[in-house]
């Protein structure tokens, strides 16, 4: 696939569908956060994108990877003022923290375990946060590697009063977001 053919923000290759950015722009014009959390810094170029965001809006981002981002994404990512965490997110109880705090929070859950930590979150979001999945495939049905089924997080939605918001722009890039009840 030709580099035209592939995301790109600032000349380096996103690893996400093409014509992600301008969803997201569209999307932040739109949502204001205190706090933004990632999971999965991948190789730190999206999470650029997210910091510039987050700076825009005021907000704090944090990054979590089990590995360390490239040192170009690291030294971009502190610039921006970005809180880069690397280590096993399992074991870290620091994002239960930032998801509790007051204001308004984003969860982009992009990390190597999605069902699992889509459980996780789901259970703690206050009223009015959003949480992303990436690698949803709304309709299907059979899971592989990597990927978030509907099966897989139906009933959570359903016991943690998650509403699913934004379907229409973001199914097609393959984030599943989701709100809790009551979205304004």
């Amino acid at each position: 696939m030709a580099i035209k053919d592939k995301e790109l923000y600032k000349g380096k290759v996103i690893k996400q569908v093409k014509g992600i950015v301008d969803v997201f722009d569209k999307f932040f014009k739109k949502e204001s956060f205190d706090t933004i959390v990632e999971i999965g810094s991948g190789n730190g170029i999206f999470s650029t994108y997210i910091a510039k965001k987050a700076n825009e809006k005021n907000a704090s981002f944090t990054t979590f990877d089990i590995k360390l981002v490239s040192k170009q994404a690291k030294k971009e990512l502190s610039d921006l003022g970005a809180n880069i965490i690397t280590g096993n997110i399992t074991k870290n109880t620091y994002v239960e923290e930032l998801i509790k705090a007051k204001g308004r929070c984003l969860i982009l859950n992009d990390g190597g375990l999605k069902v699992p930590e889509f459980h996780r979150f789901a259970k703690i979001m206050k009223k009015y946060d959003i949480m992303m999945t990436h690698d949803y495939y709304k309709g299907r049905e059979e899971k592989s590697a990597g990927t978030v089924v509907i099966s897989e997080v139906e009933d959570c939605i359903k016991d943690d009063k998650l509403k699913v918001i934004y379907e229409k722009i973001f199914e097609k890039h393959l984030w599943l977001c989701v709100t809790k009840e009551n979205y304004k």
